[in-house]
C-alpha cells in the first residue's frame, strides 16, 4: 500500500517495491532448493501475500491518484511518451555517466563527505563479498541506474530511492568490522556529518524563497516595459514570476532561439540549465551565458554551508529537480549596451547576491 502511495506522489517510488520482490525471490530460492524434488510445487501461502501487497499497491496507487482515474488515457498517453525520449548515445557510456553524476552529487550535496565514503568502502567490500543483502539489493540499484541511462539526464533524479539500500550496505558493512574503535569513528563522523548537511538544507528552507527575492529586484530595477526572455514559460517553481502587465514576457523554448535577440534582459535559473555529462560538469558546468552580446548584472543564491557553517556547497552545474526547487541559483543577464535601454542612474547592477543563511 505505501508503494501504491508512494507511486501516486511520485511515481519513482513505485521502483522501491522491487526490493522486497528481490529479498522475498531469494529467501523463497533458499527455502525451494531445500525441499525434495517430489516436494517441490508452485506457489506458497507468502508469495500469494507477495502478490495481493502488489495488488493493494496498485489499487492505493489509483484511488490516489484520481487524475489517472478521471483521465487514463492522458495519463497512458504521458507513460508512453516519456518512454520514447530515449538518451542519444551508447547505454553503457550512459550508465556509467549516469553512476558518475549520482555518486558527485551524493559526495557534495546529498549524503556528505563522511556518509558517501563509508557507503563507498562498504559497496567496494561487498563487491569482493557478497553478502545476500548486497544481493537482494543490486538488482534494484542497477535497476534505478539503467532507466536513467536510457532516459533524458535528468533522471538522475530518479535514483534517489535507491538511497534506502545504499545505507542498509552500509550499516551492515559497518556492524560486521572487528575494530569497534573504528566502527565508532566512522558512525559518530557519519552521523554528525549527515546531521550538519540536514541542518545546513533546512536553513535553506526556512529563508526566504529565492525567487521572491529576485522577482523584487527585477520589480525595483528592471525599467517597465522591458522584454524579459527566459528558457521556459514562467512558473513559481522555475523561475522568478514578474507581472505580464509591467514587462514582456518571452520564452525560447515556445517561442525560438531567435526571440533571445529581442531580449532586453535573461532570466536564468539552475533548474532550466541543461544537464551536461559528467566531465563537460567537471570542465565547464552549465552556468553559461544564454547568448552572445549578454551582461551578467546579478546572481541570486542561498549557499548551504554544512559542517555548522564550515564548508559552503557552491556548484556551477544544476543538481536535481529536488534540490533546485528550495535551492536555484537565480542570474539576471542584461542585452549588450548598443542594443538595449538606458540604464544610467540605476543601481545595484553588476553584484552578486549571496544571501546569508541563517545561524
Amino acid at each position: 500500500m505505501f508503494t501504491g502511495l508512494g507511486a501516486a506522489v511520485k511515481y519513482p517510488g513505485v521502483f522501491n517495491g522491487s526490493y522486497l520482490v528481490m529479498f522475498h525471490l531469494i529467501r523463497r530460492y533458499s527455502e525451494w532448493k531445500k525441499q525434495p524434488r517430489a516436494a517441490r510445487c508452485g506457489l506458497v501461502k507468502d508469495d500469494w501475500k507477495l502478490i495481493m501487497a502488489g495488488v493493494v499497491s496498485a489499487l492505493a496507487f489509483f484511488l490516489a491518484d484520481f487524475a489517472v482515474l478521471i483521465n487514463f488515457s492522458g495519463f497512458w498517453a504521458d507513460l508512453r511518451g516519456m518512454a520514447s525520449v530515449p538518451r542519444p548515445g551508447n547505454v553503457f557510456a550512459n550508465l556509467l555517466d549516469t553512476f558518475l553524476c549520482y555518486f558527485e552529487d551524493g559526495f557534495r550535496y546529498t549524503l556528505g563527505i563522511p556518509a558517501a565514503a563509508v557507503i563507498t568502502c562498504a559497496m567496494i567490500y561487498n563487491f569482493f563479498r557478497p553478502s545476500r543483502l548486497w544481493i537482494g539489493c543490486i538488482p534494484g540499484m542497477l535497476l534505478f541506474l539503467y532507466l536513467a541511462s536510457i532516459a533524458p539526464r535528468t533522471s538522475d533524479a530518479y535514483c534517489l530511492p535507491a538511497l534506502v539500500p545504499l545505507c542498509l550496505i552500509a550499516g551492515d558493512w559497518l556492524l560486521n568490522l572487528k575494530n569497534k574503535k573504528l566502527v565508532t569513528t566512522l558512525a559518530v563522523l557519519t552521523i554528525i556529518g549527515t546531521f550538519s548537511y540536514c541542518w545546513a538544507y533546512s536553513q535553506v528552507t526556512v529563508s526566504r524563497n529565492i525567487r521572491l527575492v529576485a522577482a523584487e529586484w527585477i520589480n525595483e530595477h528592471v525599467p517597465a516595459g522591458s522584454t524579459i526572455c527566459t528558457l521556459r514559460y514562467p512558473v513559481f517553481y522555475r523561475t522568478p514570476m514578474v507581472s505580464p502587465r509591467q514587462y514582456k514576457l518571452v520564452n525560447q523554448f515556445i517561442q525560438g532561439e531567435d526571440i533571445v535577440k529581442q531580449a532586453d534582459y535573461y532570466v536564468q535559473t539552475s533548474y532550466q540549465w541543461e544537464p551536461a555529462s559528467f566531465l563537460d560538469r567537471l570542465k565547464y558546468g552549465e552556468d553559461k551565458t544564454p547568448a552572445p552580446g549578454f551582461e551578467r548584472i546579478k546572481e541570486f543564491e542561498i549557499v548551504p554551508r554544512v559542517f555548522f557553517g564550515l564548508l559552503p556547497l557552491t556548484r556551477s552545474h544544476r543538481l536535481n529537480h529536488y534540490f533546485e526547487n528550495i535551492m536555484p541559483k537565480i542570474i539576471i543577464f542584461r542585452a549588450g549596451r548598443e542594443n538595449s535601454l538606458d540604464y544610467s542612474g540605476l543601481s545595484g547592477f553588476g553584484r552578486k547576491e549571496k544571501l546569508r543563511w541563517p545561524r
